[in-house]
């Protein structure tokens, strides 16, 4: 038999006269950890085991024989709070409890039960009913907070591993919650626990004679994962994670797809719903997460190698996708394929995406596999095979209030949410509700996560909602830097081509750049190669043109952007809208740095965007400290990083990013990872007020290069060609 069986109680939702209601989750992590550790640091060679709290567990448990039970959850004036198979909350009547424990365990068998739960009273005389000769439960009109119960817990089970008796451990455990100094309220917090039944002897040991060693944990082992970390602040989606468990454990559904717009949190519920499962033993074989956030391999073996290779499965690299499905017939393994968006199947086009055909191959083929995919729409299956969409819509209020909450760290009083009046006056909850009613919760935020997190972290800067509201609100939004409007006449009304191509573009210059493959929508790579490098020699004006390596990077990331704006990718050809997405985001900012910078790209003392950060340190990694290079970025578009050859040992290569923003000639800011921004008129003048670089690679001394002759003859020529206008 075991010594100590823990059964925790986290359901996902409750459900009462039809209505749906979110179960307030409990720190069980910390609490386990918590018990773990006294355990192990008693030295005692104590057999331990923790599960979840179903009637079927407990009645497990109580036939393969416990000394101690210690349930963890929700506790109710009628029950316990305990979970079923799909995360709903099941509420075991005191009557029952007393019936499961009396059928269940043996004659005296069961010595202790410690009910760690709010208002458990009624709970705990349910067990002593029950022959438990030793119950501790809460008071029926008490909650209790949960450093307390912690510390209670932790101090009554220290001590009663070594040798005390209950009377002794649970006056051990009441002193040390009355005499916590994180707890003002210690004292209270110790007086809502009771040792029933009241007038029994409790002079008793529970664990006598207990061999020293270490602790023999019998939890059952977890499955094979790969599973990330859980997002921080994960609340407001137990429903949508609940409806998924039960489409697969109650619906038997193989392929669930949940569909939702960038940042609506798709990814976050995927994991959540794998750790769900995993941790309740519903895949025995495994449970495991791939990203095709940045997937740029199209071919099926390629996608099954990903697949064998996060399984950490031994297959020869030869006929991968054959063996993949050699090794999951007939196992219970659920596949999270999360970031589908550029992968997903075209409509009408059968097979048009590899990883679509291989999501088919294995549902058809690798039963039971289930798989659990996240795209911005529908994979789309093919040969009869059923596919769940499950959309997942923005948070309700309440929810977006709490998160907003927590993730600004701010404890938000009355006046910062504009009630007026004594503070004193408002409950926490009046706050709240005051706030969800702030138009950064109404306008701004709008239920959407992803927007929840850019407000709070805008709000740590501000510091005051309503500054956060006017940097986000849509109408203070200017144009990014050298965007042109489009004009009611600047292009022919009524003509299809541009109807269609306007729903794409925004911007007046990227149509006229489109506007020589007319009437196409689509064009080869290699047409647009010729047309960036003509267009971009005659609209930055510089002497210097783009080569061969900048061209093909900047396609790579014409490429990237619109795969993570949903757009499918085609290594033919370039689409209009993957074009248009491109221009706003990249192009324009890039090509308004070059003219800024117009006079150091002609010279060529600055690298293309084809040049990584790992090229720059094998130049200058051998060179004398202080060296340096600049390069474009092309992951930061419009930013200009300088790698320079720091003092610390070992040598190594430092790398800041220099932003660019408006004024006659541009704004220059750097910020040398010491919290503070500098900014300057040009970047000759920062480069030459730097004291951190001298020398130019390789070998020119930077006086000589970006002196005071240079800025005059790039401010000179700037003036000339005040006329920026494109070709």
């Amino acid at each position: 038999p075991y010594d100590l069986v823990y059964l925790a109680s986290c359901p996902l939702i409750s459900k009462d006269m039809g209505k749906v209601y979110t179960v307030t989750p409990l720190d069980l992590r910390a609490e386990q950890k918590a018990l773990q550790k006294i355990v192990q640091e008693s030295r005692k060679r104590l057999r331990f085991k923790r599960d979840f709290a179903t009637v079927q567990r407990l009645s497990t448990n109580l036939m393969l024989g416990c000394r101690v039970i210690h349930y963890t959850g929700h506790g109710l004036p009628n029950g316990l709070a305990f979970e079923d198979e799909y995360g709903i909350m099941h509420i075991v009547p005191t009557e029952t409890l007393r019936d499961l424990i009396s059928a269940g365990a043996k004659e005296n068998q069961v010595k202790l039960v410690f009910v760690a739960a709010c208002h458990s009273e009624p709970a705990g005389r349910a067990f002593v009913e029950a022959g438990v000769k030793h119950v501790i439960a809460v008071k029926i009109t008490e909650k209790v907070a949960d450093k307390g119960a912690r510390r209670f817990m932790s101090h009554f089970y220290l001590a009663l591993s070594m040798g005390r008796t209950v009377k002794d451990a649970f006056k051990i455990a009441s002193v040390n919650v009355m005499a916590a100094d994180n707890l003002p309220t210690g004292g209270d917090e110790a007086k809502k626990y009771l040792l029933l039944p009241k007038d029994a002897d409790h002079d008793v040991q529970i664990f006598p004679g207990l061999q020293e060693g270490s602790m023999d944990d019998c939890t059952a082992a977890l499955a094979m994962e790969n599973l990330p970390a859980s997002v921080d602040q994960f609340l407001g989606r137990n429903y949508d994670v609940q409806r998924i468990i039960e489409i697969f454990l109650k619906q038997r559904k193989r392929l669930v797809t949940i569909v939702g717009e960038r940042g609506i949190g798709k990814t976050a519920v995927a994991i959540e719903v794998g750790k769900y499962l995993l941790h309740r033993g519903q895949f025995k074989d495994g449970v495991f997460y791939f990203s095709f956030e940045d997937e740029d391999r199209w071919d099926k073996e390629d996608v099954a190698i990903s697949i064998a290779e996060g399984m950490k499965l031994n297959i020869p690299t030869n006929r991968v996708k054959n063996q993949l499905k050699s090794y999951l017939r007939g196992k219970e393994i659920l596949l999270i394929l999360d970031g589908l968006d550029s992968m997903a199947a075209v409509r009408g086009k059968k097979n048009s995406s590899p990883i679509v055909s291989l999501i088919t191959e294995l549902l058809r083929d690798c039963a039971p596999l289930k798989i659990l995919a996240t795209c911005c729409k529908v994979v789309g299956v093919t040969k009869g095979l059923e596919e769940r969409e499950f959309p997942l819509k923005t948070m309700q209020d309440d929810q977006i209030c709490t998160l907003f909450a927590k993730l600004t760290g701010e404890a938000f009083t009355p006046d910062k949410v504009g009630m007026v009046g004594d503070p004193i006056l408002y409950s926490s909850r009046e706050v709240l509700d005051e706030l969800a009613k702030h138009d950064i919760i109404t306008k701004i935020i709008r239920g959407h996560p992803g927007r929840c997190w850019e407000a709070a972290r805008m709000y740590k800067k501000l510091n005051t909602l309503d500054a956060v509201v006017k940097q986000m609100s849509p109408e203070q939004k200017k144009l990014p830097r050298g965007y042109t409007p489009i004009e009611p006449d600047d292009f022919p009304q009524y003509d299809k081509f541009w109807e269609n191509l306007k729903l794409e573009i925004h911007d007046a210059e990227a149509l006229r750049f489109w506007e020589v493959f007319k009437p196409r929508l689509k064009v080869p790579w290699e047409d647009f190669k010729a047309r960036l490098a003509q267009h971009f020699h005659a609209y930055t004006k510089t002497r210097r043109p783009l080569d061969q390596e900048d061209i093909l990077a900047i396609c790579q990331f014409i490429q990237r952007i619109a795969k993570r704006s949903g757009e499918r990718y085609d290594h033919k050809e370039v689409s209009a809208r993957a074009f248009g997405i491109w221009w706003k985001r990249w192009y324009i900012p890039f090509t308004s740095t070059v003219k800024q910078i117009r006079n150091v790209w002609d010279r060529k003392l600055v690298m293309g965007v084809a040049y990584s950060k790992q090229s720059i340190e094998s130049e200058i990694i051998n060179d004398p400290v202080g060296s340096f290079m600049l390069r474009l970025s092309g992951n930061n578009p419009g930013c200009v990083v300088m790698g320079f050859v720091g003092t610390d040992q070992p040598k190594r290569v430092l790398h800041v990013l220099i932003e660019t923003g408006p004024g006659p000639n541009g704004e220059f800011k750097v910020n040398f990872n010491d919290g503070k921004y500098q900014t300057y008129n040009s970047i000759e003048e920062l480069i030459l007020q730097c004291k951190r670089v001298t020398i130019l690679h390789p070998g020119f001394v930077k006086d000589s290069v970006f002196g005071s002759g240079m800025q005059h003859n790039s401010m000179h020529r700037q003036a000339e060609e005040e006329d920026d206008g494109p070709s």
